[in-house]
């Protein structure tokens, strides 16, 4: 556990109903499964969020949760997975962190790793 690095007065405030640590969980998750790409990549697009300055509080907790119903569906096993919601959450952070660069950056290789996940 605590794959996923925040400064403690930040974690707090966006950990909400445990999502950080939902995320955290689903990093771990991957890692074992072998999938440590994008277990870095979601790592890093996570802490990025968390520390973003041109994101307000709320967007920031929204994308986090997004983030982590799709950590979620990509951490279960194959047969479990949900792929009639991947699609529109894939595209829901594509909508969140337009205008904000450093997260657009990170978001289009994490979004292509989801993607060859669910086959989408």
């Amino acid at each position: 556990m605590n794959k996923i690095h925040i400064d403690r007065s930040t974690i707090g405030v966006l950990n909400a109903g445990g999502v950080i640590t939902n995320l955290d969980s689903a990093v771990t998750v991957l890692g074992e499964q072998g999938q440590t790409e994008l277990a870095a990549a979601l790592t890093r697009f996570t802490e990025e969020i968390a520390k973003s300055n041109d994101l307000q509080t709320d967007k920031q907790k929204q994308i986090l949760e997004v983030l982590s119903v799709l950590s979620n569906e990509v951490a279960a096993p194959r047969e479990a997975r949900r792929q009639g919601v991947v699609r529109p959450l894939l595209g829901e952070i594509s909508t969140l962190v337009q205008g904000t660069a450093a997260l657009h950056e990170l978001w289009g290789p994490l979004k292509d790793l989801f993607g060859s996940v669910f086959g989408t």
